[in-house]
C-alpha cells in the first residue's frame, strides 16, 4: 500500500493541490520516445483531434481513457504499467509484443463492476491503478477473478 501512497505524493505539487491529470508527464515522455515530436502528428495518426492529445499532455487536462492508454503503449513501446502507475519498467517487454487488449479491457470492466458494489466507482484514478495488477494476475493465471478485483479495491479503500 506504500505504492499507492507514493503515487499520491508524486502527483501532489509543492503547493499541496492535487493534479487533475497525473499521467501528463508520462504521456509526453511516451510520445517523445515514440518519435512524435509534435502532438498533432500522433493525433493525425490516431485520427483524433490535436486538442484531445494536448489535453492528455496537460497536468490540468483530462487523462485519456484506457483504450487510448493501450494504444499509446502499443504505438510508442512504453509499458502500460509505467504509463498508468508510474512504476515498473518504462519499456514494454523485450519481445515488444502488443498487450492483450481484450484481457485488459475485461480487467478494467471487472474492477469497475466491483468498485460499483463497494460504492467507489467515482474514483477513476484508483480504478485505473488497480486494473493493471488484475491484468497481470489474469496473464499469470489465464483467467480473471472477481474476488481478486474486490480484494484489490478493498485494500485500496483502506489506504485512502
Amino acid at each position: 500500500m506504500a505504492e499507492l501512497d507514493n503515487e499520491k505524493t508524486e502527483n501532489t505539487p509543492q503547493n499541496g493541490a492535487q493534479v487533475k491529470n497525473p499521467y501528463a508527464e508520462r504521456i509526453v515522455f511516451a510520445l517523445n520516445h515514440g518519435g512524435y515530436t509534435k502532438q498533432k502528428h500522433y493525433a493525425a495518426e490516431r485520427n483524433i483531434s490535436d486538442a484531445t492529445v494536448s489535453t492528455w499532455c496537460n497536468p490540468n487536462g483530462s487523462p485519456p481513457g484506457l483504450d487510448n492508454m493501450i494504444a499509446l503503449s502499443n504505438d510508442t513501446g512504453i509499458s502500460i504499467e509505467w504509463l498508468v502507475k508510474g512504476t515498473g519498467p518504462r519499456m514494454q517487454a523485450a519481445a515488444n509484443t502488443p498487450m492483450d487488449a481484450p484481457l485488459l479491457v475485461d480487467a478494467f470492466k471487472m474492477i469497475l463492476e466491483q468498485a460499483k458494489e463497494l460504492g467507489i466507482e467515482n474514483d477513476p484514478l484508483t480504478i485505473l491503478r488497480l486494473t493493471i495488477p488484475l491484468y497481470h494476475y489474469g496473464l499469470d493465471t489465464q483467467s480473471l477473478d472477481p474476488k481478486m478485483a474486490k480484494t484489490l479495491l478493498e485494500t485500496a479503500r483502506m489506504a485512502m
